[in-house]
C-alpha cells in the first residue's frame, strides 16, 4: 500500500516536471491534468488527425463507432471477479476450517473447556 502510494507520488512529480520543462505548462498542487494539459491533447490530437486525413465528421464518426466496438470487445466477462474472489477465498476457507477444527479436537480430546 505505502509503496503504490510512493510510485504515485513519484509519477505525479514527473509528470509535473515534463509539463512544466517541455510544454511550459505550470501546475499548482494537486493533480497535473489541469484545463491547460486537456487543451493541449486537444491540439495534439485534431494535429494528428489532420496530417493523416481524418478529421471530417464521416471518418470521426466511423473511428468513434470502431473505437467503441474494441472497448466493448476487451472489456473481461462480467463472471471474471466473482470467479477469481472464489478462486482465492476457498482454499484460505478450506485452511482456516482445518486449523479451526484441529484445535477445536485438540481442546476437546485433552478434556477442556471448549472455545468457540
Amino acid at each position: 500500500m505505502i509503496l503504490s502510494i510512493l510510485v504515485i507520488s513519484i509519477f505525479n512529480t514527473k509528470a509535473k516536471r515534463i509539463l512544466n520543462n517541455h510544454y511550459s505548462i505550470q501546475v499548482k498542487k494537486g493533480g497535473w491534468r489541469t484545463e491547460q494539459f486537456e487543451n493541449m491533447q486537444r491540439k495534439f490530437l485534431t494535429e494528428y488527425l489532420k496530417s493523416k486525413g481524418l478529421y471530417s465528421e464521416e471518418k470521426l464518426n466511423l473511428l468513434i463507432k470502431i473505437l467503441v466496438k474494441e472497448i466493448v470487445r476487451s472489456k473481461p466477462p462480467t463472471f471474471l471477479a466473482p470467479g477469481a474472489f472464489l478462486a482465492l477465498f476457498i482454499p484460505v476457507w478450506s485452511q482456516y476450517a482445518i486449523f479451526f477444527f484441529k484445535a477445536f479436537i485438540v481442546q476437546n480430546s485433552m478434556n477442556q473447556p471448549v472455545f468457540l
